[in-house]
């Protein structure tokens, strides 16, 4: 019965994942209240280094329902949504703030490939009770929004690629 609701749920997830994909940054079937959007990208480094996978939460200066937010490639570069579909960002003051979780490496080795359904459901069951620490790979001063002093002003007609160098990758023990 465990495996059965892992498969469903790994299932679910790869169903999901998919339809983001799809849907992400769409540009057709706009809602009539969505502002006007601004094309918007943000590159970030770790001393000069392109800095991959790191989520950017978008903090406005004036609450809204519409959300900017972004995640790097391995160039540091994030195209930014608006509410995880619409590309571009409402015009505006936004605070960032940045996250990346690493876990720790799994005792277990590999995860065995989905197709071996049986050792897949066994590793995803052991990996689930397993206890790993979580870390963050940015400085603490950028992943709150109290400290953090990545600001940006996002206005229509202007050049709207924003670049951050945000220090060293650190090791924080998160949880």
């Amino acid at each position: 019965m465990v495996k059965t609701m892992i498969r469903k749920i790994n299932l679910s997830l790869l169903l999901l994942c998919g339809v983001i994909l799809f849907t992400s940054c769409e540009k057709s079937n706009l809602p009539q209240d969505l502002p006007g959007l601004c094309p918007c990208t943000i590159t970030i480094t770790q001393e000069g280094t392109p800095a991959n996978e790191i989520n950017i939460s978008f903090i406005p200066e004036n609450p809204t329902k519409w959300i900017p937010f972004g995640s790097t490639n391995e160039s540091g570069q994030a195209v930014v949504c608006t509410n995880g579909k619409y590309r571009g960002a409402p015009e505006g003051k936004y605070k960032l703030v940045l996250t990346k979780e690493i876990s720790e490496k799994s005792k277990l080795g590999e995860c065995p490939p989905i197709d071996d359904v049986d050792a897949h459901d066994a590793w995803m069951e052991k990996a689930a009770k397993e206890k790993r620490a979580v870390y963050s790979s940015i400085a603490s001063k950028y992943t709150n929004i109290k400290t953090t002093d990545l600001e940006i002003d996002i206005r229509k007609g202007e050049n709207q690629n924003f670049s951050f160098e945000i220090g060293p990758e650190v090791n924080i023990k998160i949880r």
